[in-house]
C-alpha cells in the first residue's frame, strides 16, 4: 500500500508553520453585521490565455477547460456559475468543466474571467512570485493527490485532484473547530460551491499538517466521517511531497531540507515525476512550451510583472452619470413599443446594461404562497438556463430580509447581510444584491432584484440609487402604456358591439353620417345594406340564447369577410345588421348583397348542420343616397322598407327602396 511505503519518507519530512503566510490575498473585513468575502486573486498570465482562447472561438471543450481544471480562481468561477440554485443542472457534483462551459454562453464567460479580481499590486516582485508559488504548488499537490489516489488510497482521483486543487484556496484562516461564520474558508467554499467534503479538507489541513491524526481532527466541533479522513490524508500527503519536491508554498530557503534519503522509494519518486507532467502540461497550456517544472514559478513570476507593466489602459464607458442618463433616455424610449412585455424586456435591459450590472430579474408575488416571489420576466446575458423557465424562479423571502423591507416599506434596499438575507442571497449565488419595487401608478408590478453575479462584484449603495430612480423611470412609461391600453380598451368598449366584436350601432350611425357628408362634398355614390336574420326568434327558443349568439356571430365573420376594406358594418340592434358601402352606386350594392345572402346561406348550413330543423336565412333592404337633399334617417328609413318588403314577400331575398319605388330581387330557394 502506498501509505505503508511512503510513511518512513513522509514522517521525516518538516512540519512548516502554515500561520501568518502572506498569500497576496486582502484581509477579510468584519464590520458587522457584514462580512467581506475574500477571494485568491487571478493571475494575468492564466486570465489572458483563457480570453485569448475564448475570442479565438476555439472550443470550450479544448484546451480551455484544461487551464479551467488546473486554475484554483477559474475552477472556482465556473463552480459558481454553474451551480447556482436559479439555474438548471445547478445540484450536479461533476466536475468536468468541458460539459458545463457548453452551458454557458461565450460572452458570458468573457465578461466573467474578464472581472475576475487580480493582483492587489503587480509592480511589487516579492508579492507577485509569491502568488506564483501558490499557484505551481496547488496544481503541484493535486497533481500528487490524484497519483496516491491511484494507488487505491482513494476511490476518486479526479475528486483528489480537486480537492488538491483547492486545499489552499483562502491560505490561513481560523482554526478547524471554530464554527464561526468568518471562517474564509467557509465563505469561499460558500461561493465557489466547492461542495461539503473539499471544504472539510480545507479546513482541516492546517491541524493535519502540524502532525495531527486525521481521525482526531474536528471540524465545526464534529470528526470527519471516513470518507473525507481518507481523502484528507492523500491531500496532505500530496501537500508534503510537493514541499519536498521544491513546489512548496514558500520559497526553499523559508523552509527546512529534510534528509530525502527515502525520497528514491519508488513510490514517492512517482509521485514527484507525475508533479513534473503536470506541471510541464501546464506550462505547455499557458504557452510556455519547454519550461521545466523547477522554473514555472520563475517564469510566471516574470510574466505577471510584465503584464502589470503593460497592462493597457480600460476604455472609458463613460462616467456614472453619463451612463445614468443614458439608460434613461433608452427607457423612456420604449413608450413607442406600446407592448407591456417589451417594454418591461428592453427596460430591464437598459437598466442592467446603464450600470454595468449582470443580472436583473423581475419577480412578483407567488399566487399561494406569501413568502415566495416568482418570476415574471429577467435580463441575463448568459445562455444559462432557468430552472423551470424565467417563470419557475422562485425566491424564498427572509422575514426581515432586504427584499421583505423594500415590499413593506416601497423603497430600494441593498441586500447582503448573511443573517438576515441568507435565504435570497443562496439563492441568487451572490454576496449583494439590490432591489426595488417597480410601479405602475398605485400599482406595484413587482420587485427589481439587480446583482453581478457573473463578475462576482458587489452592488453598492449608489447602485441601489441609481435602480431606484431607473425602477421609477420605468414605472412612469409603464403607467402612460396602461393608460393608454385601458384608454383604448374603452374606446372600444364604446365602439364595439360586445358579443359579435363589430361596430355596435352608435359607431356605425356615426360613420354612416361621416360618409354622408363625404358623399355631399365629392359627389361621390353612396349605399347602405340593412340585413336582418330569418325567423331569428326560432334560435332562441329552439336551441337557446346561446346558440343565438353563435348565430349572430357567425354571421358577423361572414359579413366581414365577404366586405371591402373601405366598406363598414355593425350590428344596428337584435339580428340586424347595417352595411355601409362607400363609393358605391346602388346597382352595385345589390350585387354585394346578393352575393353575401347567398354566401350566409351556403356556408351557415356546413356550420349549423346540426339545426338542420332551423334554416339559416337572411333578408336584405338595399337603398342609396339621393343627394345633397338626402338625410341619414331618411335613408335609414328607405332601407328599412325594403326590409320589410323582402320579409313580406317570402324572406331570404333582396329588395332595393329606390325613390319612390320597391325592386324585389328574388332568388329561388334550393
Amino acid at each position: 500500500m502506498w501509505k505503508k511505503r511512503a510513511f518512513s519518507f513522509i514522517a521525516r519530512m518538516p512540519m512548516r508553520d502554515c500561520r501568518n503566510r502572506d498569500t497576496g490575498m486582502s484581509d477579510i473585513a468584519t464590520t458587522d453585521p457584514i462580512v467581506a468575502v475574500a477571494v485568491p486573486p487571478a493571475l494575468e498570465v492564466v486570465r489572458q490565455r483563457a480570453l485569448d482562447l475564448l475570442l479565438a472561438d476555439a472550443p470550450l471543450h479544448g484546451e480551455l477547460s484544461q487551464i479551467v481544471e488546473i486554475d484554483t480562481v477559474l475552477s472556482g468561477l465556473m463552480l459558481r456559475l454553474t451551480r447556482c440554485p436559479l439555474y438548471e443542472n445547478a445540484d450536479e457534483e461533476s466536475l468536468e468543466f468541458a460539459d458545463a462551459m457548453d452551458r454557458i454562453g461565450r460572452a458570458s464567460l468573457v465578461q466573467a474571467i474578464s472581472n475576475l479580481p487580480g493582483l492587489p499590486d503587480r509592480r511589487r516582485r516579492d508579492s507577485v512570485e509569491q502568488v506564483c508559488r501558490h499557484w505551481v504548488h496547488s496544481v503541484a499537490v493535486a497533481a500528487a493527490a490524484r497519483w496516491i489516489a491511484s494507488t487505491g488510497e482513494y476511490d476518486d482521483m479526479e475528486e483528489a485532484f480537486f480537492a488538491g486543487l483547492m486545499h489552499d484556496v483562502a491560505g490561513d484562516c481560523c482554526a478547524p473547530d471554530e464554527a464561526c461564520d468568518e471562517c474564509r474558508v467557509k465563505q469561499i467554499a460558500a461561493r465557489w460551491r466547492l461542495g461539503e467534503r473539499v471544504t472539510q479538507v480545507a479546513r482541516a489541513l492546517p491541524s493535519a499538517r502540524t502532525g495531527t491524526d486525521v481521525d482526531e481532527i474536528e471540524v465545526g466541533y464534529r470528526k470527519l466521517d471516513e470518507t473525507t479522513q481518507k481523502l484528507l490524508a492523500v491531500v496532505r500527503d500530496a501537500d508534503r511531497i510537493a514541499t519536498a519536491a521544491g513546489f512548496g508554498a514558500l520559497p526553499a530557503a523559508d523552509t527546512e531540507q529534510s534528509d530525502t534519503g527515502d525520497a528514491a522509494d519508488s513510490d514517492t519518486a512517482a509521485a514527484m515525476e507525475s508533479i513534473r507532467l503536470e506541471l510541464a502540461h501546464a506550462a505547455a497550456l499557458l504557452g510556455f512550451d519547454g519550461t521545466k517544472a523547477e522554473d514555472l514559478a520563475r517564469v510566471l513570476t516574470n510574466e505577471e510583472m510584465r503584464c502589470g507593466a503593460t497592462e493597457p489602459q480600460e476604455l472609458s464607458r463613460g462616467t456614472a452619470a453619463e451612463r445614468l442618463a443614458e439608460a434613461h433616455r433608452r427607457i423612456l424610449a420604449t413608450r413607442r413599443l406600446g407592448s407591456v412585455a417589451d417594454i418591461v424586456s428592453q427596460g430591464l435591459r437598459a437598466i442592467r446594461e446603464g450600470l454595468d450590472l449582470d443580472r436583473v430579474l423581475l419577480l412578483e408575488p407567488h399566487p399561494t404562497d406569501p413568502f415566495r416571489l416568482q418570476g415574471r420576466a429577467v435580463s441575463d446575458p448568459s445562455d444559462l438556463t432557468y430552472a423551470g423557465g424565467v417563470h419557475g424562479v422562485g425566491v424564498e423571502l427572509d422575514g426581515a430580509g432586504a427584499l421583505q423591507q423594500a415590499m413593506e416599506r416601497g423603497r430600494a434596499v441593498r441586500g447582503l447581510c448573511p443573517r438576515q438575507d441568507i435565504r435570497v442571497l443562496e439563492q441568487l449565488g451572490v454576496d449583494s444584491f439590490g432591489g426595488a419595487v417597480l410601479r405602475a401608478g398605485s400599482k406595484p408590478m413587482g420587485l427589481l432584484v439587480a446583482d453581478r453575479f457573473l463578475s462576482g462584484q458587489d452592488v453598492d449603495d449608489d447602485d441601489v440609487r441609481q435602480l431606484e430612480l431607473l425602477s421609477d423611470a420605468l414605472g412612469l412609461v409603464l403607467d402612460n402604456v396602461v393608460l393608454g391600453m385601458q384608454s383604448r380598451k374603452l374606446r372600444t368598449l364604446a365602439e364595439k358591439d360586445e358579443l359579435t366584436g363589430i361596430n355596435n350601432r352608435r359607431n356605425i350611425m356615426r360613420i354612416l353620417s361621416s360618409e354622408i357628408e363625404r358623399s355631399r362634398r365629392f359627389g361621390t355614390p353612396l349605399s347602405i345594406a340593412l340585413l336582418d336574420v330569418d325567423l331569428f326568434k326560432n334560435w332562441n327558443d329552439t336551441h337557446g340564447h346561446q346558440v343565438g349568439d353563435i348565430v349572430l356571430q357567425a354571421v358577423a365573420q361572414l359579413i366581414a369577410a365577404c366586405s371591402r376594406e373601405i366598406d363598414h358594418y355593425g350590428r344596428y340592434g337584435g339580428e340586424e345588421f347595417l352595411i355601409v358601402l362607400p363609393e358605391t352606386p346602388v346597382q352595385h350594392a345589390v350585387l354585394y348583397a346578393e352575393r353575401l345572402r347567398v354566401t350566409l346561406a351556403g356556408h351557415c348550413a356546413e356550420m349549423f348542420e346540426a339545426y338542420a330543423d332551423t334554416p339559416l336565412t337572411v333578408s336584405i333592404g338595399v337603398t342609396a343616397f339621393h343627394g345633397e337633399a338626402d338625410e341619414i334617417e331618411e335613408m335609414i328609413r328607405r332601407s328599412d322598407c325594403a326590409l320589410y318588403a323582402a320579409k313580406d314577400n317570402g324572406r331570404n331575398r333582396v329588395c332595393v327602396e329606390a325613390k319612390s319605388s320597391l325592386v324585389a330581387h328574388e332568388i329561388a330557394e334550393e
